[in-house]
């Protein structure tokens, strides 16, 4: 090989190199701002379809948000021993006057009691019988929910569900993903909840066939009347099954 003919390998090669990390740009770009998702569940499969919200999505133009687009519409309440969500009570009113149905939740803390974790949430969270069951948003984070003893957490966990069951008189709904639920939740005393999984890359399958009945499955979606993405949800059924919990 000539020096000639070296300069256009190096150079068919620089050329071949930019277009190739143009389009992992391209691709990552789209994935970031959600126009490319992992999953697509329609409502030919998943006819009852969702979202779950907090203060983060700010001031939202309830004229616009569609009981045909969002049939339910989680909400969260509270965190730790003390903290609630500004926006909890103006967006469970307004989503009972535009007849969605509503639920909210708990981010639970690692290190807070459950029965303090669930005072708050009683607290806050008046009692609908037309509501969602309550439910227990359950994730790592860097703040104080780490690697925790399984014994400890579920501990906790069990009396804060208990004390929920009894307020309530529903089987709470528990948030989590496949990783987190095989680690602390294969236990007797959650059975009887329901599980919502966080899965942005396939349909949930759980250890032991245990059923599944909401499915977290985009970070990044979009709904008329809500300004930024927002998180997607399906329910595992028909409305009149969601209707029964």
């Amino acid at each position: 090989m000539n020096r000639r003919q070296r300069k256009l390998l190096i150079k068919k090669s620089l050329i071949i190199g930019l277009l190739l990390c143009a389009l992992a740009g391209g691709v990552f770009w789209m994935i970031r701002t959600g126009v490319i998702k992992f999953n697509y569940p329609n409502k030919v499969g998943f006819p009852v379809q969702g979202i779950d919200i907090s203060h983060h999505q700010g001031v939202i133009n309830w004229d616009k948000v569609s009981p045909d687009e969002v049939r339910f519409i989680i909400m969260k309440a509270t965190e730790g021993g003390d903290h609630k969500d500004k926006k909890f009570k103006e967006y469970w009113v307004k989503a009972i006057a535009k007849d969605i149905k509503v639920g909210a939740y708990h981010y639970f803390s690692f290190c807070k009691s459950g029965k303090l974790q669930a005072n708050n949430f009683i607290s806050s969270v008046p009692v609908l019988s037309a509501s969602l069951p309550p439910t227990i948003d359950l994730e790592y984070d860097n703040n104080c929910n780490g690697d925790v003893p399984v014994r400890e957490l579920q501990t906790e966990l069990i009396a804060f569900v208990n004390l929920i069951k009894t307020r309530y008189n529903k089987n709470p709904i528990l948030y989590c993903n496949k990783e987190f639920y095989n680690k602390y939740l294969q236990i007797t005393e959650l059975q009887d909840c329901y599980f919502w999984v966080r899965d942005l890359y396939a349909q949930p399958k759980l250890d032991n066939n245990t059923p599944w009945h909401f499915w977290q499955h985009s970070s990044k979606g979009t709904v008329s009347g809500i300004n930024g993405f927002v998180d997607l949800n399906v329910f595992n059924g028909s409305i009149l099954e969601m209707e029964k919990m």
